[in-house]
């Protein structure tokens, strides 16, 4: 069973119903079709942050994309695979694009070291061998997302 009180990672379509402009701020409506994406198990109401996207990305070299979809797979180690994200200049963009504290900042690999522990709840990468909960989070909140993410440039530079 997942903990309610720890981070969880959810991607859901979302329609954009209505967008006004008011003096107290932008409204924003969203829809989302499947109900059941809100919640986990069934169970477990999750919380909604929205995190503004980017337009203007530099497509990542196809190759590229291969090469760290195969390191992501040959990789046994958790803690090399968090290691070798940190210094993935496509993973730093990807964080550049979905992370609300670095979007405003330069990102490079002690800033992506320091989402990977953020997110696994770690102070070490070492503790991704050493806990399965921490291990658990690093493929919900780190790797699973930023490979769709890179799946989607994937079909970007081959269109």
């Amino acid at each position: 069973m997942l903990d309610s009180k720890g981070p969880i990672a959810v991607q859901c379509d979302v329609q954009l119903e209505e967008l006004r402009q008011e003096s107290d701020g932008c409204h924003v409506t969203l829809r989302i079709p499947n109900r059941e994406a809100l919640f986990v198990n069934g169970m477990v109401p999750l919380r909604l942050f929205l995190v503004g996207i980017e337009d203007n990305f530099s497509p990542i070299n196809k190759d590229r994309i291969e090469h760290i979809q195969e390191q992501m797979q040959n990789l046994s180690s958790l803690s090399t695979r968090a290691k070798v994200l940190s210094r993935e200049p496509a993973f730093w963009t990807y964080l550049e694009q979905v992370d609300i504290v670095l979007a405003s900042t330069e990102t490079c690999e002690n800033r992506a070291k320091q989402y990977i522990m953020r997110s696994c709840e770690i102070e070490s990468r070492w503790e991704l061998e050493q806990s399965q909960a921490a291990a658990q989070r690093y493929y919900q909140l780190v790797q699973t997302p930023f490979l769709a993410w890179l799946q989607e440039h994937a079909a970007i530079v081959q269109h």
